[in-house]
């Protein structure tokens, strides 16, 4: 496997990497750290070790939010606390690892990641690093022996029926991952609504594809029928012009055989006329003839 292409490009690119990812927001993110460090030491400076009688319980909402001072050796919101040292050792390489594979996601998937993704990632690498801090390096440090937890929350009874202490490091991580799991549903929610947008605007695009192929078979039925009723006519103006030619013709004919009909009567008249003209003639030589015998 190629180390280069392995590494994301906002770490390849070193300082103005660096420079480019406090530019998209990741001054949120030391924002959020220093202020967890920040108010840890400060509400340790300020209730002391142990706990000073002058310095007992803040109420900020009586019998829900209050501030206070404990030292949890286990998980957020005291989770494991009792469970020994080792315990401790294993939480802080956790929370290490965890960090370590935050930070490398946050630059592999950072120009794709939205904003409240971002953001929200911010919030969890915030929260896990600053309890690793503590976690890591308060054994019993200036009397701190582990992480310090100053966020009083709830209490046995009503209204909350539970009690914990936590550090801004814990909201930071609930809160941003509360975010992330809100910004997936809604990216899915969003996808899958641009998904049904686009099959129904596709069987839109087809039902509209099939009206027309409709109109265009419809077009082409008329277009057929119009050719056939013109093939039709031309026919009729065939047959007419063919009848028309044949009584032409016919006429033509008859008026030939009238014709010739009548040539046959001047014919015959004629030679019935030359005829009894000869007639004629032979009785009148007969006459002579005999007028002439008679003279004699």
């Amino acid at each position: 496997m190629n180390k280069s292409n392995s590494t994301p490009d906002i770490l390849k690119k070193g300082w103005n990497g660096f420079l480019y990812f406090l530019k998209k927001g990741g001054w949120f993110c030391f924002l959020m750290f220093f202020l967890d460090l920040g108010t840890k030491l400060g509400m340790n400076a300020y209730f002391g070790n142990p706990v000073s009688p002058l310095h007992s319980n803040i109420d900020i909402i009586p019998g829900v939010l209050y501030l206070t001072l404990t030292y949890n050796t286990g998980a957020a919101y005291g989770s494991g606390a009792n469970m020994g040292p080792w315990m401790r050792i294993l939480f802080a390489c956790v929370s290490f690892i965890a960090g370590v594979v935050i930070i490398y996601i946050l630059a592999k998937y950072f120009k794709k990641l939205s904003g409240w993704k971002r953001y929200a990632i911010y919030l969890i690498l915030a929260g896990d690093w600053g309890n690793f801090i503590d976690r890591a390096f308060y054994w019993n440090k200036d009397g701190i022996y582990g992480v310090i937890d100053w966020i009083g929350v709830g209490n046995s009874s009503w209204p909350t029926f539970f009690q914990y202490v936590c550090n801004w490091a814990d909201v930071c991580l609930t809160i941003g991952a509360v975010i992330l799991v809100l910004a997936f549903i809604i990216e899915w929610a969003v996808e899958e609504k641009k998904q049904k947008q686009a099959v129904d605007e596709a069987m839109d695009k087809s039902k509209v594809g099939e009206v027309g192929s409709s109109y265009a078979v419809a077009e082409q039925m008329m277009e057929e029928e119009e050719q056939k009723a013109i093939k039709e006519e031309k026919s009729e103006a065939e047959v007419e012009t063919k009848t028309e030619e044949r009584t032409l013709s016919d006429v033509l004919r008859s008026d030939e055989s009238i014709s010739k009909e009548d040539k046959t009567e001047e014919k015959t008249e004629d030679k019935t006329n030359v005829e009894e003209e000869k007639k004629e003639d032979d009785g009148e030589f007969s006459s002579l003839s005999d007028f002439l015998k008679g003279e004699k």
